[in-house]
This record gives C-alpha cells, sequence and structure tokens, in this order.
C-alpha cells in the first residue's frame, strides 16, 4: 500500500463518522497493518487512537499489530 492510498483510507474513516458508521475489525486491522507496512507508526498510533476514541471493541489483533509498531516506533 503506497503513502497516498494509505493517507486515503485512514481519511475515510474519518468520513465513516459522519455517517454514523463505525470500522469492523477487519477495517481496522487492515489500517493499522497497512501503516506498519508502510512503516507510518505515526499514523498507525493516530489511527488506533482513534478508533479507541469511537468507544468500538478493539480486536485482538490490533493490539499485535500496535506492539509490532511499538517495536520500531516508541508508542507506549
Amino acid at each position: 500500500m503506497n503513502n497516498k492510498c494509505l493517507d486515503e483510507a485512514i481519511g475515510l474513516i474519518h468520513q465513516m463518522k459522519d455517517f454514523n458508521l463505525k470500522p469492523d475489525e477487519v477495517l481496522i486491522n487492515s489500517l493499522l497493518d497497512g501503516c506498519e507496512k508502510a512503516q507510518e507508526f505515526e499514523k498507525a498510533s493516530e489511527v488506533f487512537d482513534y478508533i479507541k476514541s469511537l468507544n468500538v471493541n478493539i480486536p485482538s489483533m490490533a493490539f499485535s499489530i500496535m506492539m509490532k509498531v511499538s517495536l520500531s516506533f516508541d508508542y507506549f
């Protein structure tokens, strides 16, 4: 995933809020995984924080991805 597509995907997750839609497990994991693979660690932490603010259940895989991010970026 290139950075332009990643930015568009992150923008779409923010637009979902306008339609009272919440991201599902697949979307959350895909976004975080895309951030990690693109080495966009700060974006991954921003997405994770945004997901937490939506009061949705954070899938366990998301925590696993964030652990990989934390190995490369001092998130925690």
